[in-house]
């Protein structure tokens, strides 16, 4: 057998290869190692992160769990809030400027952008009540964040129907929009752009025990309400009983933004007895909306008035309020008189079925019930207002609250 002589070029050979054998292997290790070290570091910051997330969620919902229980009491001088326990941490600062947020005047004017539909989220608008200022902690850190108190009138944003905790009897609704807090979806129009959950008009409140969902409930003291005085009393469907006559087309005197007349129970007549008064006639202002909207009220207390006329033709806009405090067997009928060919009226009417026999007159504004709303067969509707001007201002409202992260 022949032997090959020795040759120094192929050992060489066979030790470079070794050694780069032994370079990319430790290459290898290393990336390895490196890879599980960042793999431990990158999973323990994911975690953190996770962490923090919750954490803010948790802040973030126990500012929101607590403004909803209080913002509709909310008083004047509410001093800044620190809550905290293992899960969140949030502080409110004080706003000793807010009183009750039913009679607090927007931060933002109603009247800025008038055809704002405020329940569309495509649609937002301004209406904040009130903004609220205030941080949430995020387990390393307090994060700046804003609360919006909002409220506004759904027949102010251009719902002409609106009811509240349905009865077993059918309701007769016009064409949309209107919102029928017993149906599902509750919004209806409006179709063609997203609306806001029914679930964020909260009923949140522990002064409401009425089950309504998105508060029925009135103002009672409007914002900067001035008294309307052209109200004169005549005789009614009898010698002993009373309607109390508002010419809504006497130009108004003052610089208040809202006039507001609560009928009383019983008044005294012009032969000096005191009678008790059964209705309202609202006559008209034709030639002009006015500046100055007006606030009728009928407390739960007066259970007297039963009947609404309108007489001649209206612009100026009116919102009637009709309160009973349990619920009445008796029906309110809105009627016409002068045979009116155009009418602005808001109303709402709690407590109690409301029929309308108005015929064809068209009537601008809206509805607001917990009862039924009737309209005899060949009946005009309600159209939407376009134009709500200070409404917002006199209008019982729905209330919700909305928070985001401060820029």
């Amino acid at each position: 057998m022949k032997t090959l002589p020795p040759n120094p070029g192929r050992s060489g050979a066979v030790l470079v290869f070794a050694l780069l054998l032994l370079v990319v292997g430790a290459l290898v290790l290393g990336g390895v190692a490196q890879m599980t070290a960042t793999q431990s570091v990158a999973g323990q910051t994911e975690w953190t992160a996770a962490q923090r997330r919750i954490t803010l969620e948790n802040s973030r919902a126990m500012a929101r769990q607590f403004l909803l229980s209080r913002m509709f009491m909310f008083t004047n001088g509410s001093p800044a809030v620190t809550a905290t326990n293992g899960l969140g941490r949030f502080e409110l600062t004080a706003r000793g400027d807010v009183g009750n947020f039913w009679e607090t005047a927007s931060e933002t004017s109603t009247n800025a952008m008038l055809n704002i539909n405020p329940f569309n989220l495509m649609e937002r608008g301004g209406f904040y009540r009130v903004w609220i200022p205030g941080e949430v902690w995020d387990g390393m850190t307090n994060v700046d964040w804003n609360f919006q108190v909002r409220t506004r009138s759904p027949i102010a944003a251009g719902y002409t129907f609106v009811r509240q905790r349905p009865s077993t009897a059918s309701v007769l609704f016009a064409a949309a929009p209107y919102i029928n807090m017993g149906a599902a979806g509750a919004f209806v129009g409006y179709e063609g752009l997203p609306r806001l959950p029914v679930s964020s008009v909260t009923n949140t409140n522990t002064n409401d025990t009425t089950g309504y969902m998105g508060y029925l409930d009135v103002p009672i003291g409007a914002s900067q309400a001035g008294d309307f005085t052209n109200v004169t009393f005549q005789l009614w469907t009898n010698s002993t009983t009373l309607q109390a006559v508002l010419d809504l087309s006497a130009v108004p005197t003052g610089t208040n933004s809202v006039l507001k007349y609560t009928v009383p129970q019983s008044a005294t007549f012009t032969n000096g007895s005191n009678y008790a008064v059964r209705a309202i006639q609202l006559r008209g202002a034709p030639g002009g909306a006015y500046d100055f909207p007006v606030h009728v009220e009928v407390p739960a207390a007066n259970t007297n008035v039963t009947t609404l006329v309108l007489t001649n033709n209206n612009l100026r806009r009116v919102y009637v309020n009709v309160q009973r405090s349990a619920f009445s067997t008796n029906v309110f009928t809105v009627r016409t008189t002068n045979n009116p060919t155009f009418w602005r009226l808001g109303m709402s009417a709690s407590k109690m079925n409301v029929t309308f026999n108005t015929g064809m007159l068209p009537i601008t504004g809206g509805i607001r019930s917990d009862a039924d709303v009737l309209f005899p067969a060949g009946a005009s509707y309600f159209t939407r207002e376009a134009d709500p001007g200070g409404l917002d201002v006199i209008a019982d409202r729905m209330m919700w609250l909305e928070d985001n992260r401060a820029l």
